[in-house]
């Protein structure tokens, strides 16, 4: 030890990456040493130094506390003397060798450091410490050499570090550094035995699919080349890119398989099957089978009954041909099926549903509607029709669609009852306590020659199949006063057709007002039990 020593490092710390970024302690601080923290060379403090002495060195992160790595290093000075010829050590501390890792196991012998043998005779104590964990060399004690027990794999690892050492009492080691020269000796792989990939149909001519196959290549820096057998697509040889060499329509065909190659540089070739599949686009919109629709319902009509149907049709396949229906905009009183296009009540009616100036007797009341169809798909083509909806007091309300058949099959065998049966039925009704009136419905229902029943039976299409299609206009016969009482009962509240017929008589007398004009402009409805009632805005009284 000279004062030389003091000036340049005696020992570097090494890393398994360059120190930038890492910072280096020394401990304790008050020994012989010091080292610089940014590159970890270690340099004396004094030349009053011991033979031997334990430092620890803690590496970690710039900025960090928590240690990365913490190792105690063990600093011993040597005399000169004792490098005598009675003992045997290595003259330098590393060697370097490059190997490719097809070399032949069997001939290949890695040479150790220069070392130093001992005239005293026998071979040295040498032995592997470090960096053989799979067995990879055996070290040659006779010629102070490494042979290979297994082949090299650059891709399993391309560098070895085996640390040897002489002596048994003394420390001569010597680091053996062995990289791995990689070669081609793996084919070309795919992830997938199948790839699936998609095109937009009617997309031009040389257009690149939305994804191509994957190739995995472990070597290093080789080339690959790309072709296939397809008829219908191109392959970029170089990028490996899929590209079509038509426009392709879906409607026509949907689907292309075909084989997908690729090969390397010394020729390891492999292959996968592709599958093409084009994906359909709206070329065409939704038709309705009518330019507008044209629907009667009843004033009555509750939540659930069935208005009518639309239909329309679409020449696109696939998810672009399905057809959707919705209101634009939508309103809080209809609802459409969106699959089946039934038009359906969803809300209790009142006088706001249908705008416009107060109708005039007899005028039925009608609502337009924007009715649209669409696939429902990202951009779809839409059609719009016009449904126009129209309130007739002389219809009763149709079935629900929450209606049974066996009410529907009900109201059919009660309208062909015979006339000895119609008879039986008058005399319950009268047993009862219900007027005449309720006679003539009865009568009406099953009377088939006298006169066509209003109906909205057209409405509705053979798809449904648990509503009934029709409407059946009742005409009540009452022989009451002006008060609206059916004769008989005086406890049956006056129905509209009471009113329209009391109207009718009022009118022929020479009354200045008409009785069902003036209940209609009012708002009037009538309540479920037959009863009149009137709604918020009304200002008439039960009594008037």
């Amino acid at each position: 030890v000279t004062k030389d020593s003091l000036l340049k490092p005696i020992y570097q710390v090494e890393t398994n990456r360059p120190p930038i970024g890492l910072f280096f302690e020394l401990f304790p601080e008050d020994s012989s040493y010091k080292i610089d923290s940014g590159s970890g060379n270690i340099y004396l403090t004094s030349l009053n130094i011991t033979r031997e002495e334990t430092v620890k060195v803690r590496v970690h992160p710039a900025g960090e506390v928590s240690p990365l790595v913490e190792e105690d290093i063990l600093v011993k000075f040597l005399d000169e003397t004792q490098f005598d010829e009675g003992r045997s050590y290595f003259i330098n501390n590393e060697t370097v060798v490059s190997l490719e890792e097809n070399v032949d196991v069997t001939a290949t012998k890695i040479p150790l450091c220069k070392y130093h043998k001992s005239q005293n005779g026998g071979d040295p104590y040498v032995r592997i410490i470090s960096g053989n964990e799979y067995n990879v060399f055996t070290l040659m004690e006779e010629s102070l050499s490494l042979v290979l027990n297994k082949g090299l794999d650059y891709e399993h690892q391309s560098t070895h570090n085996v640390i040897i050492r002489m002596g048994s009492t003394s420390l001569s080691l010597c680091h053996v550094r062995v990289n791995v020269i990689d070669i081609n000796d793996n084919e070309p792989e795919f992830p997938f035995q199948h790839f699936v990939s998609r095109l937009p149909e009617n997309s031009p001519k040389g257009s690149s699919l939305l994804s191509n196959p994957i190739v995995i290549d472990k070597d290093l820096n080789d080339s690959l080349t790309f072709w296939t057998n397809s008829n219908e697509f191109n392959v970029d040889s170089q990028t490996g890119k899929i590209f079509s060499r038509q426009v392709f329509d879906f409607e026509q065909k949907n689907t292309y398989n075909f084989n997908y190659y690729v090969n390397d540089s010394v020729g390891h070739r492999t292959e996968t099957r592709v599958s093409v599949l084009i994906e359909s686009e709206d070329e065409y919109p939704p038709s309705f089978q009518k330019n507008s629709y044209f629907f009667a319902m009843s004033g009555l009509a509750n939540p659930g009954d069935v208005i009518g149907q639309v239909k329309a049709t679409d020449e696109d396949s696939g998810p672009d041909g399905r057809v959707y229906y919705y209101f634009s905009p939508k309103n809080d009183y209809f609802g459409i099926d969106e699959t089946r296009g039934v038009i359906t009540v969803i809300k209790e009616l009142d006088t706001d549903v249908f705008n416009g100036p107060r109708r005039e007797k007899r005028s039925p009341r009608e609502l337009k509607l924007v009715l649209k169809a669409h696939s429902k798909r990202l951009n779809s083509l839409e059609a719009s029709t016009i449904v126009s909806i129209k309130i007739e007091e002389s219809l009763l309300p149709v079935a629900s669609v929450e209606s049974s058949l066996a009410s529907w099959v009900q109201g059919v065998i009660g309208s062909s009852t015979s006339s000895d049966e119609k008879r039986q039925q008058q005399q319950q009704f009268k047993q009862f306590g219900f007027s005449s009136s309720s006679n003539n419905i009865l009568n009406n229902m099953s009377s088939s020659g006298n006169r066509t029943a209003s109906s909205s039976g057209d409405n509705l299409d053979m798809e449904l199949s648990q509503t009934s299609g029709g409407y059946s206009e009742i005409v009540l016969d009452y022989d009451t006063a002006a008060t609206g009482k059916p004769s008989g009962d005086t406890s049956v509240n006056p129905t509209r057709s009471e009113i329209s017929e009391k109207s009718h008589r009022s009118a022929s007398k020479g009354d200045d007002e008409d009785v069902e004009i003036r209940m209609i402009n009012e708002g009037s409805y009538l309540s479920p039990d037959g009863s009149l009632f009137l709604m918020d805005d009304d200002k008439l009284s039960q009594s008037s």
